[in-house]
């Protein structure tokens, strides 16, 4: 059999990927609606163009992206220095707080952060008034509150790579520096900080894509106030539009993947200029760990200051509300133990949207993951692995969809569908916009991997006999298990929380949880919301200790 399925696998998956984008594009130049058949035309377009919200949506757009970007960074870099190259006290533990928003339920964040400082009735606007008088200040629906909101949610990301990157630079350059007289925070700011403007480029742009990216936080603090981005746009004109408008909602999904597709060619180009600053060398070496005398206490309340903040809180928070009849500041201080309440869960739990939802959202989670990472793993083996000629070209391919909005690609499936001439089932929907969404992360994860495995191993098979398909069975795969099995329950965890590419593919004849607990908050139920971000929460909590003591899978990529 050779390398010919796993090439015509490889083919077929980069032939899918490009399918639905193709049609969504010309779509958007149709003046047909879904289903019907391409008829030529601009008013899409111009439709889009002449839109009172198109100038005001694509200025929020850009400065949610560049506000939510620097925030991010600006933490992560915080973060990853005082963790990987300070004395800070409790590092064990420390190291483990900045990725905790990763097990968040989704868009519990959110829906905290509108309790706490929803305009009229935010707890935190409401104690200033009722303890000092002071006029509500803060805004849930605000542009402000969308950047805070959302950066926070993506320090993660940007400290795993930033952090790796501090761990692995030369100190022999800081050490020049100290010996010339510089200090401690100037060695920061004048050799550390300039050495790793590759990593903190890498870093700012892909979170700088998952920003324009981003559906939850647009959608659930944005429209509310009236605070538009593309995305936001393309969901009311698809959902909240009667009847939907799907040619407006193509054309702004185009306009919207012309930009990610262009962040994510900068991105690229940007690690190709990088390679010229490159001050990563193969000596073993230890991180230069630096003392900061008591600093490090200061320090260490920083990374439990973020904890606090991003995580403590919005949970703290979404879990007293879970336990109210509803929502109200004077209940909350004055009564809450009285009213205190298990109505909303069991509410939730015996919804059949629910309990149907999650029952789905753990099998399309599963299969997605698993499919997506062995697709990942041919992919990447092909492409360093094999001298296939259009090898590069699967590899960027496969890359492509970290440009796509989640709610672009389940439209861009949802026009694909309806030219179908076979009904496709919402499971299968929901799966296949899975593992596309989800693909490059998949992908990413398994490069690393394979590259790491020396060419030996797999020629000392051959040597003796063994056959590609053998070789690829009995040792590459079995070296390749602890990559395969965290990546899996990486994406599981993705999948499981996923909305925003699900929000159009899902519905009566396939419920997802996260999306059945998104038309909750819709329908004004918010402690039902409450109630099921718990519940979520749990069954995260549950399925990483069963993974790290039971399977020993460590959550990482």
């Amino acid at each position: 059999m050779g390398l010919t399925a796993p090439i015509i696998l490889a083919v077929s998956v980069a032939a899918f990927i490009m399918v639905p984008i193709v049609i969504l594009i010309l779509g958007s130049f149709s003046s047909g609606d879904l289903g019907d058949p391409i008829s030529p035309s601009l008013d899409n377009y111009y439709g889009a163009f002449s839109d009172p919200l198109f100038v005001p949506s694509f200025y929020n757009t850009i400065v949610f992206a560049l506000g939510s970007t620097f925030l991010a960074i600006a933490i992560a870099i915080t973060l990853a220095w005082i963790i990987v190259r300070t004395n800070t006290p409790w590092k064990r533990f420390a190291e483990l707080l900045p990725i905790f928003p990763l097990l968040l339920p989704p868009f519990m964040d959110n829906i905290a952060w509108i309790f706490l400082t929803a305009p009229k009735a935010g707890i935190i606007n409401r104690y200033l008034q009722d303890a000092f008088g002071i006029q509500p200040m803060l805004n849930a629906f605000s542009l402000p509150a969308m950047i805070w909101v959302y950066g926070l949610s993506q320090v993660p990301l940007s400290y795993l790579i930033i952090a790796s990157a501090f761990t692995a630079l030369d100190p022999a350059h800081e050490e020049s520096a100290t010996m010339s007289g510089g200090g401690i925070f100037r060695t920061f700011s004048k050799v550390t900080l300039p050495l790793m403007m590759p990593a903190v480029l890498s870093a700012g742009i892909l979170t700088l894509v998952a920003t324009l990216r981003a559906f939850e936080t647009p959608t659930l603090m944005g429209i509310p106030g009236g605070v538009y981005v593309y995305v936001s746009r393309i969901f009311s004109a698809m959902q909240l539009s009667t009847p939907p408008d799907s040619g407006l909602a193509t054309a702004y999904a185009s306009i919207l993947l012309a930009m990610t597709v262009f962040a994510v060619v900068f991105y690229m180009w940007s690690l190709r200029r990088a390679e010229k600053f490159q001050v990563i060398t193969g000596r073993n070496y230890r991180p230069r760990i630096l003392e900061i005398g008591r600093w490090k206490y200061i320090a260490f309340a920083f990374v439990m200051l973020y904890f606090f903040v991003a995580v403590f809180l919005p949970f703290m928070v979404v879990g007293l509300m879970s336990f109210m009849p509803f929502f109200s500041y004077t209940l909350l201080a004055g009564s809450f133990v009285e009213s205190f309440t298990l109505r909303n869960y069991e509410i939730v739990l015996r919804h059949p949207f629910v309990q149907e939802g999650l029952l789905n959202s753990a099998g399309v989670g599963i299969a997605s993951a698993l499919l997506a990472v062995g697709i990942g793993f041919l992919t990447s083996y092909i492409v360093y692995r094999t001298k296939f000629k259009g090898r590069k070209m699967l590899e960027v391919i496969g890359t492509l969809p970290i440009a796509f909005p989640g709610l672009v690609l389940g439209l861009a499936l949802l026009w694909t569908f309806f030219y179908l001439p076979v009904r496709i089932h919402p499971a299968i929907a929901i799966l296949l916009a899975l593992i596309i969404f989800k693909l490059p992360i998949a992908l990413r994860a398994m490069s690393g991997s394979v590259v790491q495995i020396h060419q030996e191993l797999e020629d000392a098979s051959k040597i003796v006999g063994a056959g590609w398909a053998y070789t690829f069975r009995r040792v590459t795969i079995p070296i390749m298990k602890p990559a395969l099995a965290s990546a899996a329950l990486f994406l599981f965890f993705s999948a499981f929380r996923e909305v925003g590419a699900l929000v159009l593919l899902a519905g009566p004849g396939f419920n997802i949880a996260a999306v059945t607990l998104f038309n909750y908050y819709g329908l004004g139920q918010w402690m039902e919301v409450s109630a099921g971000s718990l519940i979520y929460a749990a069954i995260l909590f549950v399925v990483l200790i069963t993974s790290r003591y039971v399977f020993k899978i460590r959550l990482r990529l």
